[in-house]
C-alpha cells in the first residue's frame, strides 16, 4: 500500500510504500533523516479526486459536453467563462469580471507543511476546538 508522511521537523511531505501488515511502520524522513514523522491523508480517493485521476464523468449544463477528466473540465471552464468555488477568487474579482483572466492564486506547498504540523502538535498536545452558541440577531 502507498501511504503518506509529513516530517514534524522540516515539514516535508513524502509517500511511501508498506505491506498492509506493516502500516504502523513510518520510515524516516528523507530529506533531514529525522523519526519524527506521521502518516497522514494527503490525498483523496480516487473517486472523489479530480486531478490527474478519473472522476465520474457528467454532462455540462452550459453547452451540453460530456466532462470524463480534469482537462474537459478546464476546458470547459475556459471555453464557458466558469469559475469554481474556491479558485482563489475574491468576491470582488468574481463581480468585477476578472475571472478566468489569472491562474488562481494556491497557497503555497510549504505553507500548508507547515499548517498541517503545527495541527498535528496540537492535537496531540490535547488541543479541543472551543465551540460558541450562535448569536442570532435580534
Amino acid at each position: 500500500m502507498r501511504y503518506d508522511a509529513i516530517c514534524l521537523k522540516c515539514a516535508h511531505t513524502y509517500d511511501y510504500f508498506r505491506p498492509i501488515a506493516d502500516r504502523a511502520m513510518v520510515p524516516e524522513c528523507p530529506e533531514c533523516g529525522s523519526g519524527e514523522v506521521r502518516k497522514v491523508i494527503l490525498s483523496a480517493p480516487n473517486s472523489f479526486f479530480k486531478g490527474g485521476v478519473r472522476f465520474e464523468p457528467f454532462k455540462s449544463n452550459l453547452d451540453g459536453t460530456i466532462i470524463s477528466c480534469n482537462k474537459d473540465l478546464e476546458e470547459h471552464n475556459k471555453r464557458n467563462n466558469v469559475t469554481l468555488l474556491g479558485e482563489g477568487y475574491s468576491n470582488e474579482d468574481i463581480l468585477a469580471g476578472k475571472c478566468g483572466q489569472q491562474g488562481p492564486v494556491l497557497p503555497d506547498k510549504r505553507d500548508i507543511n507547515k499548517d498541517l504540523v503545527e495541527s498535528i502538535r496540537k492535537c496531540e498536545a490535547g488541543y479541543k476546538p472551543v465551540v460558541q452558541d450562535e448569536i442570532i440577531p435580534d
